[in-house]
């Protein structure tokens, strides 16, 4: 693995949200009738400690992940980060990529 200056670092991750709040944008474009609504505050209701962009984000990426054959249902039915993953004794599929979601910063 290559080593990255801090600009390099910086630039990745520049290019990550942008791509993210690119999915974001096109997604929320996409909610234009009741049933389009009710999905999204369906699935919201599931992740009620995630913000609705992030929720956005992860319905957005797993629709794509289960178009592709990567996930066998259509929607997630659990949501973790890496370490609660390991904790719970699972594993994650070889080929398999998390989700991106936007953190918040916090900056002192």
């Amino acid at each position: 693995m290559e080593k990255l200056t801090r600009e390099q670092y910086r630039e990745r991750a520049e290019a990550k949200v942008a791509a993210a709040q690119e999915v974001l944008a096109t997604e929320v474009a996409s909610l234009v009738t009741g049933e389009d609504w009710q999905k999204f505050l369906d699935f919201q209701a599931m992740l009620h400690d995630y913000s609705a962009n992030n929720v956005m984000l992860i319905f957005a990426q797993h629709a794509r992940a289960y178009e592709e054959g990567q996930v066998p249902e259509p929607a997630p039915t659990y949501i973790a980060g890496f370490e609660t993953w390991r904790a719970l004794g699972r594993t994650v599929e070889r080929g398999q990529h998390g989700y991106a979601v936007l953190a918040p910063i916090r900056a002192t």
